[in-house]
This record gives C-alpha cells, sequence and structure tokens, in this order.
C-alpha cells in the first residue's frame, strides 16, 4: 500500500507508475478541475475530476496515471493498494 500527494498545474505530472500487477487506485482531487490520462494528457484530452471529485478503480500493471489542471494548481491525494 502506498499513499501520496501530489501538486498537479498546467505541465502534466505522473501520479502511478507501471507496477507489476494490477492495482486498486483512489484519488481525490481537492481544490479545482484535475484531468486524467497517459503522458500526454490535457485539459481537452484527459477524464475531469471536478473539485473534490472522488474516484476509485483498478489500473493495470503496465499503466502509468498523469494529472493536469486547466490553470492554477490542486492538490491531489493517492491511496495504492
Amino acid at each position: 500500500m502506498r499513499s501520496a500527494q501530489y501538486t498537479a498545474g498546467t505541465t502534466a505530472v505522473k501520479i502511478a507508475d507501471q507496477a507489476g500487477s494490477t492495482r486498486k487506485l483512489s484519488i481525490h482531487a481537492e481544490t479545482t478541475a484535475v484531468f486524467l490520462g497517459d503522458r500526454n494528457v490535457t485539459a481537452t484530452t484527459g477524464y475531469k475530476m471536478d473539485a473534490n471529485d472522488k474516484i476509485t478503480f483498478d489500473l493495470a500493471g503496465s499503466a502509468e496515471l498523469w494529472a493536469i489542471t486547466a490553470s492554477s494548481t490542486s492538490p491531489i491525494y493517492i491511496l495504492e493498494i
């Protein structure tokens, strides 16, 4: 299990590395909309999480997850099991 806090801004930040197996990832975006996707994620192409949204899903072992905002910054909290 791993918990972490990241700050997403207008440049994509990696919030989950590749791992050897599928794992459950819980994410809480706190203060502004955050967009999730691969290393090329943008505020136009990413999966939108509104401010204060929470999501839990299974992430494939071969996948990385990146986050970005359209403007300003937002704390992102994750729990990886």
